[in-house]
């Protein structure tokens, strides 16, 4: 909050007030009234408020860790998984799974229950594809279909089914 006075030379600015877990109010990154995010414990079942915030799931070639970014800029919670590649990925938030294709290990890999996770908590995968992957890239999906685009022959393979 910025206040100015009437000679506009004069500004004081508000420190902003810090998020806490037992501030009885969801704030900050928290996806529950004090619980969740990156700095609670994670909520408990009926605890996390749908809709919360916008987010944007990211995995990349480097290491393959999975981030998540909320939209407006107050998170940043980095899954650390033991893909050290990985391209195209989906999250699922009415299942809470991750689906992202591994290009180290050559499968899709499905992370179950990401909402409930710290920053910095390593995963594994709950359950992986099975098709034979020579280069996984992109993953689209349409209800129950994961389609992989395979760079390595340039096929779609559809590799795994719930």
């Amino acid at each position: 909050v910025v206040s100015c006075s009437n000679d506009d030379d004069a500004m004081t600015v508000d420190p902003p007030v810090a998020a806490t877990c037992d501030d009885g109010i969801m704030n900050g990154d928290e996806t529950g009234v004090d619980c969740g995010g990156s700095m609670c414990e994670p909520c408990g079942d009926g605890m996390t408020v749908p809709g919360r915030r916008t987010e944007l799931f990211v995995t990349n070639n480097a290491d393959g860790n999975i981030s998540k970014y909320s939209i407006t800029g107050d998170s940043l919670v980095t899954l650390v998984t033991s893909t050290t590649a990985a391209e195209g990925i989906y999250y699922d938030a009415t299942t809470d799974v991750v689906y992202q294709a591994s290009r180290s290990a050559l499968q899709l890999e499905a992370y179950s229950d990401v909402s409930t996770l710290m920053d910095g908590a390593s995963v594994t995968p709950a359950f992986t594809g099975a098709a034979e992957l020579e280069d996984p890239r992109e993953l689209a999906v349409s209800g129950t279909s994961y389609v992989v685009a395979d760079n390595g022959s340039n096929k779609f393979k559809t590799p795994i089914q719930q």
